[in-house]
């Protein structure tokens, strides 16, 4: 066993695994839980969890966006995040639906012998969605929360149920997760702090 994990790791380390390349394709339009091509309980689960993060981001706008300060919405990481868990889902919903109503595009996509372009940048997005979500939770509520603090509704969907719906739809996807692809939400990271650092350098200020 210890020599079968060592072979396992060895092989998920090797530099061909950096790339956004993977096979069968149709695995980024399938639960791993499922056992026909196409099922309609993945395609309502999409559905659903883009629906609720639309939900959440709007909510987040509404409650925490003035017509004074509007913009200073977008400075805050929590919110990049949430827009991030809503873009992801969007995208996702939007490829399981087209896969389960247009049979030439299933088609097209088992057949394929390179994976589409669509797919990698969805991959890419949940990736990168799903650190930037643990790393939120982690972060405001070990670090930055204190007893002053409100927790209202809108603060448990932004710091918490982001990180609660993205680990549960890892449970759920049928695509591998990369080792490599750390790389991805760590220069997200960074683009979030040489933008905060600009801003500032700039004259912005926070609420």
């Amino acid at each position: 066993m210890p020599c079968k994990v060592v072979a396992v790791c060895k092989d998920e380390l090797r530099l061909r695994n950096c790339g956004m390349g993977h096979l069968p394709a149709e695995e980024f339009v399938k639960s791993q839980w499922q056992s026909r091509t196409k099922s309609t309980i993945f395609l309502l689960y999409r559905l659903a969890l883009a629906i609720f993060f639309t939900a959440v981001v709007t909510n987040s706008i509404v409650v925490s966006v003035t017509s004074e300060d509007w913009a200073k919405y977008f400075i805050y990481l929590t919110h990049w995040g949430i827009l991030m868990c809503m873009a992801t889902s969007l995208v996702g919903a939007a490829l399981v639906a087209r896969w389960y109503f247009h049979p030439e595009y299933s088609d097209k996509i088992c057949n394929c012998e390179e994976m589409p372009r669509a797919f990698k940048v969805y991959w890419m997005m949940h990736n990168i969605t799903l650190i930037l979500s643990i790393c939120i939770t982690i972060i405001y509520w070990a670090i930055l929360h204190n007893a002053e603090m409100v927790v209202d509704a809108n603060n448990i969907l932004i710091h918490a149920t982001n990180c609660v719906f993205m680990l549960l739809d890892l449970v759920i996807v049928a695509y591998p997760v990369r080792i490599w692809h750390v790389i991805q939400p760590i220069c997200f990271g960074l683009l979030f702090c040489l933008f905060s650092v600009v801003y500032f350098l700039c004259g912005g200020t926070d609420k």
